[in-house]
């Protein structure tokens, strides 16, 4: 499995600066964005797959390293996702357990 940043580098992108702008985001909002930026993956992997596709004379190593890379943030997203979820769930389960005081003013 290849890190998130290399995967990245693959595809032409700054991993620092997507993470960068990503970290910068609500935490509402962050799921969002890494579903985004894995279409984007997507998306810049498919010129890159056509080129080095080896049915069609391409490299089949450069081939296998572009669609590793697409899995990888893939699989990143996910686990994101699933982590965030799981923040979210002990957010409130917390917040459930506090007491509740009210106070009341003349």
């Amino acid at each position: 499995m290849i890190s998130i940043h290399e995967a990245w580098r693959r595809l032409g992108k700054d991993a620092n600066l997507i993470m960068t702008e990503v970290s910068k985001l609500p935490r509402a909002e962050r799921s969002s964005a890494l579903e985004k930026l894995a279409s984007e993956a997507k998306r810049l992997a498919r010129p890159l797959l056509a080129k080095h596709h080896p049915d069609i004379g391409g490299n089949a190593s450069e081939f296998r390293n572009i669609q590793d890379s697409v899995t990888a943030i893939t699989n990143h997203t996910n686990k994101f996702k699933e982590e965030l979820s799981e923040i979210n769930r002990r957010s409130l389960e917390i917040n459930s357990r506090r007491p509740v005081t009210i106070n009341i003013s003349k």
